[in-house]
């Protein structure tokens, strides 16, 4: 057994991390619906199985039948992403405005609301295994199961197992690093052109201080050392120095350089990779073997949760949403609509659990009507463990139990897989029911 652990150890460490990626991006559902309204939205789950039924639905319409290569995989992966995060957004609102909105306009109990969501579940479920899958996809009415590959292949390969040419991770690091060159031209500029600003506004200081008296003509001006100003006789208190701009705030507070380095930073990153890794139809790095979809996953997951991360501290609707989960009275008081914020966290949940979906169908490329139920379970799961209502704990949860369930699997074997996620499940909530982190969505930092 110890030993199966670890001869699998590594192999266990990508397929974990890879799983739970899709696992974070559905639990960032449960965790924004349940950070604004208190609810735990258990149709969430069917709102993830219409976005696969979406993606296989534009693979089939964009005809993929032979593997593809990189630049097509990465443009395959967008426009599966942007349909299934487009139609299970869509869904996502229609269900907020169907089987919850009428519950919280006659100020129902979060009892009623937690059956209509298993109610909304049991429907949409039956609804795609008697209806959606007989029609659209010409399947018998038990709703089986989609895969995405032709029927005339013999021996069925994998579409999205792509090719990685070393020459073109070399093109990329060297495109990256054309861009360290741009990026550090363009900050230098940016620079010199801020330390000319705060020259002239130190010139303007100076002679409104002149003019106002509060400073004597005999003191040397700016361009010359720094002018001794005296407290204003109006106001009693010595204008604030303008702050000369260095070249580290140009770098750190300027977007346009912040983003060009960290392209290049990943240019750079992957050069050095290319010298030392062996790519073919398996990213090797040592004795670690990594399939492109995975890592396409790890790395799509992740910046649709930054991504996500970004809208809800930094945008306007995201401090609307933050500030309804702190206090929905006072919110409402503010000016905040409510059921545009609620709307706009449904449709936010929605579009990563299609993104999570569309990651899906390209690892395991197929689907059924069932297909999010036990998902959806374990990705409840991983927001519990993260600490439900934290958007970082979602990612925190999500990996951690993908690679539980991974590690589990080596050594009870592959019986108990889940088994071990609902385990995990049941001691979060018995000793940490906060989570690992902890931290609610209302509790946030506006």
């Amino acid at each position: 057994m110890l030993n199966d652990f670890i001869d699998q150890f590594w192999p266990s460490t990508v397929d974990g991390i890879s799983l739970g990626a899709i696992y974070a991006l559905v639990a960032l559902g449960y965790t924004l619906v349940y950070g604004v309204l208190r609810l735990i939205n258990f149709a969430h789950s069917e709102i993830f199985m219409i976005g696969t039924f979406t993606a296989i639905g534009a693979v089939e319409i964009m005809g993929i039948t032979t593997p593809v290569g990189t630049v097509t995989l990465i443009g395959v992966v967008l426009v599966l992403a942007l349909c299934a995060g487009l139609v299970s957004g869509g869904a996502a609102i229609l269900l907020e405005l169907v089987a919850y909105r009428p519950l919280r306009k006659k100020g129902a109990s979060r009892l009623a609301a937690l059956i209509s969501a298993i109610g909304a579940s049991l429907f949409l479920q039956q609804l795609f295994a008697l209806v959606v899958i007989p029609r659209l996809f010409d399947r018998p009415k038990e709703g089986g199961r989609l895969p995405v590959q032709s029927n005339d292949f013999v021996n069925p390969v994998n579409l999205f197992t792509v090719r990685f040419e070393v020459d073109v991770v070399r093109l990329v690091a060297l495109l990256g690093l054309a861009a360290f060159v741009a990026g550090l031209v363009w900050l230098y500029l940016d620079f010199r052109g801020a330390r000319r600003s705060s020259a002239r506004a130190e010139d303007e200081e100076y002679l409104a201080g002149i003019m106002a008296g509060s400073a004597s003509r005999d003191d040397t001006p700016p361009g010359g050392g720094t002018a001794t100003l005296t407290k204003e006789p109006e106001t009693g208190r010595a204008p604030a120095p303008t702050a000369k701009p260095t070249f580290r705030t140009a770098l750190t507070r300027r977007t346009s350089g912040r983003l060009l380095l960290g392209g290049a930073a990943v240019g750079v990153v992957a050069y050095v990779l290319s010298l030392f890794v062996s790519i073919g139809n398996l990213f090797t790095f040592g004795t670690i073997d990594v399939r492109s979809d995975k890592l396409i996953m790890v790395i799509g997951a992740i910046l649709m949760m930054v991504l996500l991360d970004v809208f809800v501290n930094r945008t306007r609707l995201g401090r609307g949403i933050r500030s309804t989960a702190q206090d929905p009275e006072t919110a409402v008081l503010m000016g905040v609509n409510i059921d545009r914020v609620v709307m706009a966290t449904f449709a936010l949940g929605g579009a990563m659990a299609g993104v999570a979906a569309a990651l899906y169908i390209m690892r395991f490329e197929e689907a059924h009507y069932m297909v999010g139920f036990l998902l959806g379970i374990k990705a409840f799961t991983a927001a519990v463990l993260g600490g439900i209502g934290n958007l970082r704990g979602a990612l925190v949860g999500g990996m951690t139990l993908g690679l539980l369930e991974m590690y589990g699997s080596s050594v009870f074997g592959s019986d108990w897989r889940d088994v071990v996620a609902f385990v995990v499940l049941v001691l979060v909530l018995m000793f940490r029911p906060t989570g690992i982190l902890g931290e609610s969505l209302q509790k946030a930092r506006a």
